[in-house]
């Protein structure tokens, strides 16, 4: 592939992301429906690649975020959600760059790829890996995060098996709060990480003294 189209591919991959994402989240005025459904099958289809190549290179990966509260909760990615969540550890790089090329290969467009995250587009739908630990050492709440992806059991999912967190109850307790279980228009947008840095921190201190943290 020449430079040229290649740097054309990555502006209009950016460009989808960009705008895609925000029509995803944009509700139509008084009802539940948003601008631009996502595209579920695709992003089955998109998941199940990636799965495939991974698997292929011995990468260990697990579903993070939105998408493991809707397989585990819901059996599948929630409709009214705007990507698909990976998650890896930093000694899995190496091999995930030659997965990267086998994706590229079959029409993912790698968008992102800085320290904490890298983005994968196909079929208008965006995959992003999480890399985690790669967090400041200071940064209480994200590495506690962290600590729950240390020990991982496994889902059924697009007659595959996905990692997921074995203490999947507190990880997603911890997200979404005590209710996680009950479904909630946009509820994947409520998770604990959006809330401002301080209201954070105190609520993994109240959490970590309630419930306790990742076993």
């Amino acid at each position: 592939m020449s430079s040229m189209l290649a740097d054309w591919r990555l502006r209009r991959a950016r460009f989808i992301v960009k705008w895609g994402a925000e029509l995803h989240r944009r509700r139509i005025p008084f009802t539940a429906r948003v601008l631009f459904p996502l595209n579920v099958k695709g992003l089955e289809k998109s998941l199940a690649e990636v799965h495939d190549v991974f698997i292929r290179h011995g990468i260990r990966f697990w579903l993070r975020d939105g998408t493991a509260l809707g397989v585990l909760r819901d059996g599948g990615i929630i409709a009214r959600d705007d990507d698909v969540d990976l998650g890896i550890w930093p000694e899995e790089l190496p091999a995930l760059e030659q997965a990267l090329r086998d994706l590229e290969a079959i029409g993912f467009v790698v968008y992102k790829h800085n320290r904490w995250i890298i983005g994968l587009l196909k079929r208008w739908e965006t995959i992003e890996i999480v890399i985690s630990g790669s967090w400041e050492q200071n940064d209480d709440y994200h590495n506690f995060v962290d600590s729950f992806f240390e020990n991982l059991k496994t889902a059924a999912y697009l007659d595959r098996q996905f990692n997921v967190p074995r203490d999947s109850d507190a990880y997603l307790e911890f997200c979404y709060g005590p209710d996680w279980r009950t479904p909630k228009p946009f509820s994947w947008w409520a998770s604990s990480t959006w809330l401002p840095q301080e209201e954070r921190e105190e609520y993994r201190k109240r959490f970590i003294a309630e419930r306790g943290g990742a076993s």
